[in-house]
C-alpha cells in the first residue's frame, strides 16, 4: 500500500508539474504578445514623430509666391473669394483664399497675354504684306523709268528736286505735252 501512495504522489507532483508548464506557457505567451503590441505601438510612435518632422520641415511652394497685401486682398478680392467672415479669424482659410485670388489674377492675366499675343501675330502679317507689296514695288518702278527713259520722256526732267525741277516743270509747261506721262514735250 504504501508502493499505491508513492505512485499517486507522483503521478499528482507529475500533474502538478504539467499545469505549472501549461500556466508558465500561457503567461509566457502573453507577455510575448504584449511585448509584440508594444514593440508594434513604438514603431508607430516612431514613424508618427518622423511624419510630424517632416510635416514641421514642409516647404509649400506657396511660401515662394508673393501673394498681394492682406489689405490689398480685402480690397479688390470679390467677397466670394475673400469670404471676409471666415477668413479674418482663420489663418489657413486666409492663405487658401488669397492662393485662389493670386490662381484667378493669374488666369486672367495668361487670357490676356493669349489676346495680346494674337494681336501681335495679326500686325505682324499685315508688316509682312506691306513689305512684299513695297518690295514688289520697286521692280515695278524700275520697269516703269525704263519706259519712260526709252521714250524720252523723263530727258528734261532733272534728278533732284527743288528750284532746278520747277524750271524743267515751267520749260514742259510751256511745249506740248507726251502722250505717256502728260509732263514732258515730245
Amino acid at each position: 500500500m504504501h508502493f499505491m501512495t508513492l505512485k499517486k504522489l507522483n503521478r499528482l507532483a507529475h500533474i502538478r508539474l504539467k499545469k505549472g508548464r501549461d500556466q508558465t506557457h500561457e503567461a509566457k505567451q502573453k507577455v510575448d504578445a504584449y511585448h509584440l503590441q508594444l514593440q508594434n505601438l513604438l514603431y508607430e510612435v516612431m514613424h508618427l514623430q518622423k511624419e510630424i518632422t517632416k510635416c514641421l520641415e514642409f516647404k509649400s511652394k506657396h511660401e515662394e509666391i508673393e501673394l498681394v497685401s492682406v489689405d490689398e486682398f480685402y480690397k479688390e478680392a470679390p467677397p466670394e473669394i475673400s469670404k471676409p467672415n471666415i477668413t479674418l479669424n482663420e489663418p489657413h482659410q486666409q492663405t487658401l483664399a488669397r492662393l485662389d485670388w493670386e490662381l484667378e489674377q493669374r488666369k486672367r492675366l495668361a487670357e490676356k497675354y493669349k489676346e495680346c499675343l494674337a494681336s501681335k501675330e495679326k500686325i505682324l502679317k499685315e508688316i509682312e504684306v506691306k513689305r512684299e507689296y513695297l518690295s514688289s514695288l520697286q521692280p515695278r518702278l524700275n520697269s516703269i523709268m525704263q519706259v519712260l527713259l526709252g521714250r524720252g520722256c523723263l530727258r528734261g526732267v532733272p534728278p533732284a528736286g527743288g528750284a532746278r525741277w520747277r524750271r524743267a516743270g515751267a520749260r514742259v509747261a510751256r511745249g506740248r505735252r507726251c502722250p505717256c506721262c502728260f509732263t514732258c514735250t515730245s
